[in-house]
């Protein structure tokens, strides 16, 4: 049995030692969400968003967004060799999957997911549906993300 050093007696209760309400809410999904034009100035402004240390630093490192960014680039040189309105099915399916993995990244690490947060990406990227349009538009932000991080002093 736990003993809490703030009083006499064993650790009663559920979540959180004794606080009622049971586990902290389950964050909201995102809805799908229309990349607007001008994209590269508010990459600008979800970069100035950022978390940092007490150093001043980016806690994303430029590795991590770059990572992101490769993802998006592979399905960008695939798009771009096209010259359909709509993304090929083999393009969607790994939409989907990166999808799952910023949502696993995110998860991994508190650093990557105040990216995914201030950025909004997971909204955007449900906002493409199957326009190659939209998804140039989502690639070129998140270019501008790396850039604008890099920018104001994100480093490995």
């Amino acid at each position: 049995m736990a003993y809490d050093n703030r009083r006499n007696g064993p650790i009663r209760g559920g979540y959180g030692g004794g606080q009622r309400g049971g586990p902290p809410p389950l964050p909201k999904a995102a809805e799908p969400k229309a990349l607007p034009e001008d994209y590269v100035t508010l990459a600008e402004q979800a970069v100035q968003q950022l978390d940092r240390n007490r150093g001043g630093r980016f806690t994303l490192t430029t590795s991590k967004i770059r990572s992101i960014l490769a993802m998006v680039s592979e399905v960008y040189n695939e798009e771009m060799a096209s010259s359909a309105p709509d993304i090929s099915a083999d393009s969607a399916a790994k939409l989907r999957r990166i999808h799952v993995r910023l949502v696993y990244e995110a998860g991994r690490e508190p650093a990557v997911k105040n990216l995914v947060e201030k950025a909004e990406l997971l909204a955007y990227l449900k906002g493409i549906g199957s326009s190659r349009e939209a998804f140039l538009r989502y690639a070129g932000y998140l270019e501008a993300l790396t850039a604008y991080h890099r920018f104001y002093g994100g480093d490995n």
